[in-house]
């Protein structure tokens, strides 16, 4: 495995997310049907929001369908998933029974009755897997494993007969329960109230308060008759992998796992004022709309299922190891046979026996994905744990993405944990993985996170570790069109920033660092920085086995000396002194490599000296790497059960090999309960066969752990082995318990009866140690586009790439070898291509990451027929695509369909409206002002004079202007038709935006201005700039020079984000040029025709009648704010403000609008315009860089 094992006597059941939903399609085309991955799936929410907020179109001829495959290692919580899918498929059971059977602990007689039912009557269906595909649940909700049917069948055995557990164990469960619900482990719970997005600071005492009702109560509900009938306990919170008992996570909340914001839309601002709200009222109105949203779940679920457009699929298991069947199974062959183990502490191999991985099945189960959302398990296994395993699985296409979140951070300063999380620099780390957040590249990001940041400066006293970061990963050569290369470096360059990067993701094992930490905590025991770095220390995600995936995944897109990579590399590692634990853990990096057909060292080759030393009983020829199944005696391991869950935590456990002069650990372990037998094979030796007790930890089954170490250890005398505790600074007081050495059992090698050899592990018989290594897929040099990239001094990142283009026809030859030496100019006209023009020749070439064409160089060699092209990557400070030609809003041409790249879709028709009082919204102006990082504020205001490409921030400056006008918070007339302008370059407006309404994006925790784009260009006709002269009180934003490129390139995604109803033609002007937008030019409209007039009926009902007139001409658009990233730049720099005018009211929402600077916000001493006396500014710099967007009010007022 590629995650320590972790002794599991503490684990929760995260029974309800805690996060608010997240729309899965959000990046993919209307028309495009959708294989998703769900790893950790946890709760259904985020399948029931994606149906409700996207239309599938059930009724089209090509209707689009969702094939959505659920992975979760805790089989409690897919059984709880299908037991509620079942109940709403019936459409019997009433909302408040539904409701109550999946959130409450504790429900009365009648939703009793209708689990208990139900769970009867799903036992009987999951006889086996043909029966359960058969029925009348079959068609949409599909299983993916025998074993994972009966692990659903199990659970629901359970809930079923629950009430007839004898009086002595009811009797345990219920104190569990009791004892839970008496103590409350958060005096004030902030983390429910992020659900509300944008009124997040609103909600947080009502939140607070609900979340301590609940786990008062047990009941989500205020009602005292509902209270007073809820006092049986629900079955399907009492059992998960911990057992039979109370498991449910401290922190578990239904409202935290819905999208609270409408809550507060519904109501205006009713609630946002400077007195304290009333929660009694804030506590109905959340409590209706949290129930009225389940209802509309459940409804819509029903009517999707009803259809062959909808397919759930379920897997219990690890999804570390899923995935990699799922990639065997992709390039091997469906019938390759597995050697990975379902989960940790499980004996079942892991095969995908359901039915649906055969091509001949009628509902074949995808096994490459256009989505892949990982939830929060990036805090539970590591993020580079599943980019190793998951990028393989996401289809090639420019739709695709893997979403992963994090909610502890992973430094003193949550905004750059996940900097920390990568343990490289991120450039580096994208070009090698070949996938990037899109918003790292692009240096903005359409989801908003100010939330977050608002409550990270608030928990910051209160010491709250959690800071919630959902990233967007994108196939980075998939940015410009896909062309044949591969990736080159300096060998020893290569192996210098592995050697770094395995310093930092094995950093634990630095004790000289531990110790210096620990002596900042005796001196100053307050000391936060050093207890977060001591938590993280204990932390421990990776094993050597990790290391050697990724060493796997980069081999197999490098044209290289990889032996020379490796030779150095651990030249390096062998060397080190930094990770004084490290040369412990050497033999197992070296079997793992083997394993995975990295590299064999010298002793791990199939014939080598050492091999020739060892001699196994009836083995004949000894393979390199051996078996080795360590029987732990029940017994053993009550010293560890009998410690108090308090001071035990959660620690790790690993196989150490003790010998004559060496001391080594093994960190790959599996284990499993239950009986070790042999079964021989005389031509291959023994094999192991594991019979697994169900019982697990309530067992009185020995443990049996097996892990894989080099055969050339055998060649010693006096070899002990041993299951120990990994020492932690969190887990040293069990030394008390257990020794120095953290052995829970020892034994020597020759102990017949607890030690056990194979060549393959226990219940993989026949199926040698090779049937787990995928092959090596080595890349082959183009020739023509091989790009070689060079890293800095340090090996820690990348400083530049060249790649060649080779000249090879005649003609083009004696142009560049001319005695006129025709110059070659070099232009960037994509992300990552320049196209270099000698005379009338042209050549394209691309590098596999975007970058900055503004800094290229060029090498010549006119008689060795090349040009050399020496480019420096985006990122490391340089801004995004400094050239007009390059869009900084990519839309990517794939086949009939076209790919948005950093901008997220919406389905404006299911975004709900929200109507802001503009005297009391300063959460509003918060929230605008907040889009724009620190440096861009102070570039926007004037204050600084600054060199770098500025069009985003002048954008985003012109965005808070509409957003702001819109709702009349500027001066006091609302606006909802606005004109970019040119003034500059002579083009006048450009383009006219009508808005209807100001939406809710709850997905993204945004706003949005739902409206339509009437773009100004030559062929409009004139009776259109009559009708558009008719309107007047047009509010014209003079947009310019680079900001009017950017606008025309932005134009074009906000227009294709919010399609719904229409597609793009054959003849679509995108299509046939190739270019998006289609034009620059002045009097040219930079859109394609595709969706002009469609999806217009908003315009038809407009009060303004005028409006109606323009319907023909106009297409539909979803403007929405630009956000800083906050692990890029800094973003909070000036909330401190905003939450000190809170201070006096607590969290009772926005107060009533002070005067502040019109640009910049600021208060305090102000100055007000000479002419209509209505808007104010701080100085004479924001009076002046204002104007050009407040003089055309001005001249009106």
């Amino acid at each position: 495995m590629a995650h320590p094992l972790v002794f599991p006597l503490r684990t929760y059941l995260y029974a309800i997310g805690n996060t608010s939903p997240v729309n899965l399609i959000q990046d993919l085309a209307p028309e495009q049907s959708a294989n998703i991955l769900l790893l950790g799936c946890g709760d259904p929410r985020n399948i029931f929001f994606t149906l409700d907020c996207n239309s599938l179109n059930k009724n089209a001829s090509s209707p689009r369908t969702l094939d959505i495959t659920c992975c979760d290692v805790e089989p409690a919580i897919l059984a709880r998933n299908l037991l509620l899918f079942t109940l709403i498929i019936d459409g019997e059971c009433c909302d408040d029974d539904l409701w109550s059977i999946f959130y409450d602990l504790y429900i009365d007689t009648s939703a009793m009755r209708v689990l208990v039912e139900q769970c009867h009557k799903l036992v009987d269906l999951a006889s086996d897997v043909k029966t359960w595909h058969a029925s009348s649940y079959g068609t949409v909700l599909r299983v993916c494993t025998q074993h994972t049917l009966s692990e659903l069948r199990r659970h629901w055995t359970l809930y079923n007969q629950f009430d007839q557990l004898p009086s002595a164990r009811k009797k345990a469960v219920s104190r569990a329960f009791s004892q839970a619900l008496s103590k409350s482990e958060q005096p004030y719970m902030l983390s429910p109230s992020r659900s509300a997005g944008i009124f997040q600071m609103t909600t947080l005492d009502t939140a607070n308060e609900h979340f301590h009702r609940f786990w008062s109560s047990g009941v989500n509900d205020h009602d005292k008759t509902t209270l007073a009938k809820a006092k049986l306990i629900n079955p399907t919170f009492v059992y998960s992998l911990s057992g039979e008992g109370f498991a449910v996570h401290y922190a578990t909340d239904a409202f935290a796992s819905f999208p609270l914001a409408p809550a507060f839309a519904e109501h205006g601002d009713s609630f946002a004022s400077g007195s304290k709200p009333d929660l009694s009222l804030l506590r109905a109105t959340l409590f209706k709309f949290v129930r009225s949203t389940f209802k509309v779940w459940c409804s819509t679920f029903r009517e999707v299922s009803s259809t062959k457009i909808l397919r759930v699929r379920f897997f219990a298991g690890d999804a570390l190891a899923f995935c990699s069947v799922l990639h065997c199974h992709t390039i091997i062959s469906p019938s390759f046979p597995s050697a990975f183990y379902g989960a940790q502490w499980q004996a079942t191999i892991l095969e995908l026996d359901g039915g649906d991985y055969e091509s001949r099945s009628e509902s074949v189960a995808p096994t490459v994905f256009d989505v892949i959302d990982t939830s929060n398990m990036a805090d539970h296994v590591g993020l580079l744990n599943i980019l190793v395993v998951a990028v393989p699985l996401l289809s090639r296409t420019p739709h695709s993405s893997l979403c992963t979140e994090t909610l502890l951070p992973a430094s003193s300063n949550p905004t750059q944990g996940f900097l920390e999380l990568m343990h490289a620099d991120l450039t580096t780390m994208a070009v090698l993985l070949d996938v990037v957040p899109s918003a790292f590249v692009s240096r903005f990001n359409s989801h908003s996170n100010i939330h977050e940041l608002i409550l990270s400066t608030l928990t910051t006293e209160n010491d709250v570790s959690q800071f919630h970061e959902r990233m967007s990963w994108k196939i980075t050569s998939l940015l410009d069109p896909a062309v044949p290369s591969s990736l080159s470096f300096d060998p020893s360059e290569l192996a210098g920033f592995l050697f770094k990067m395995y310093l930092r993701v094995f950093f634990q094992e630095d004790v000289g660092w531990m110790m210096e930490e620990k002596k900042k905590m005796k001196s100053s025991p307050n000391n936060k920085e050093s207890i977060l770095k001591l938590k993280l220390g204990s932390l421990i995600h990776y094993t050597r086995a990790t290391f050697a995936l990724f060493l796997k995944r980069i081999k197999e897109r490098m044209v290289i000396n990889w032996d020379t990579v490796m030779k150095v590399l651990l030249e390096h590692i062998g060397n080190d002194r930094t990770l004084l634990l490290g040369s412990n853990f050497f033999q197992d990096l070296c079997c793992q490599l083997h394993l995975f057909g990295v590299y064999s060292v010298g002793s791990l080759h199939p014939v080598n000296p050492f091999l020739d030393r060892v001699r196994i009983p009836g083995w004949g020829i000894v393979p390199p790497v051996i078996f080795v199944s360590l029987v732990v005696p029940r017994q053993k391991l009550k010293v560890l059960e009998n410690i108090s869950l308090e001071k035990l935590g959660t620690p790790l456990l690993q196989f150490e090999c003790h010998g004559p002069g060496f001391h080594n650990a093994f960190s790959s372990i599996q284990t499993s309960f239950g009986t070790l037998s042999r079964s021989s094979d005389a031509s291959q030796g023994p094999t192991l066969i594991l019979a697994e007790d169900s019982e697990r930890w309530a067992s009185y089954a020995d443990l049996v752990v097996s892990v894989a170490i080099p055969a050339w250890i055998f060649s010693n005398e006096g070899i002990e082995f041993s299951l120990n505790v990994r020492s932690t600074p969190a887990n040293v007081s069990l030394m008390s318990v257990l020794g120095m050495g953290m052995n829970i059992f020892r034994t020597p090698a020759s102990d017949k009866a607890h030690v056990f050899l194979s060549r393959s592990r226990p219940n993989a018989q026949n199926r040698f140690q090779e049937v787990s290594i995928l092959p090596t897929r080595l890349p082959t040099s183009s020739g023509t586009n091989d790009v070689v990239i060079k890293l800095d001094p340090s090996h820690q990142f990348i400083v530049e790439m060249s790649t060649k283009a080779i000249i090879t026809d005649p003609v083009e030859q004696g142009v560049l070898e001319a005695p006129s030496r025709v110059p070659v100019v070099p232009q960037q006209v994509s992300a990552g291509r320049i196209k270099l023009t000698f005379g009338s020749v042209e050549h394209m070439v691309q590098f596999p990451y975007s970058i900055d064409g503004t800094r290229t160089k060029l090498k010549i060699a006119r008689k060795s027929h090349y040009v050399e092209v020496i480019a420096f990557p985006v990122g490391n400070g340089c801004p995004f695509f400094n050239t007009r030609e390059v869009n900084k809003f990519p839309l990517l041409l794939h086949g009939p369909s076209i790919a948005l790249w950093n901008i997220h879709r919406v389905h404006l028709d299911h975004l709900p409206i929200i109507k802001p009082d503009r005297t009391r919204s300063q959460w509003l102006q918060t929230h605008l002002q907040c889009m724009a990082s620190d440096y861009e504020r102070t570039v926007i205001s004037g204050a600084e004079d600054s060199r770098r490409s500025k069009p985003l921030p002048d954008v985003k400056n012109s965005l808070q202007h509409m957003f702001a006008h819109f709702v009349g918070t500027q001066d006091g007339l609302p606006s909802s038709l606005f004109g970019l302008k040119d003034d500059v370059g002579g083009e006048g407006v450009y383009a006219v935006f009508l808005f209807s309404s100001m939406r809710l994006d709850l997905a993204s925790h945004s706003l949005v201005l739902d409206g339509y784009v009437l773009p100004i260009a030559k062929t409009t006709p004139e009776h259109v700039f009559q009708k558009l002269t008719s309107l007047g009180g047009m509010r014209q934003i003079n947009a310019v020079g680079p900001e009017m490129l950017a606008w025309k390139q932005l134009i074009p995604a906000f227009v294709e984000r919010c399609r719904q109803t229409w597609t793009h033609r054959a003849d679509c002007e995108y299509i046939k040029t190739g270019r998006v937008p289609l034009s620059f030019a002045t009097g040219e409209n930079p859109i394609c025709q595709c969706g002009q007039g469609k999806e217009v009926e908003g315009l038809m009902q407009m009060p303004n009648k005028s409006w109606k007139n323009l319907a023909p001409f106009c297409t539909r658009i979803a403007i929405s704010p630009l956000y800083a990233v906050s692990y890029v730049e800094s973003v909070v720099g000036n909330l401190s403000t905003f939450l000190a005018a809170r201070s006096g009211s607590g969290s009772s929402g926005p107060r009533e609008e002070e005067e502040s600077c019109q640009k910049c916000g600021s208060q305090g001493k102000l100055m007000g315009c000479g002419r209509c006396k209505k808007v104010k500014y701080c100085s004479q710099t924001c009076q002046r860089n204002d104007w050009k967007a407040h003089k055309m009010q001005c001249v009106r007022l």
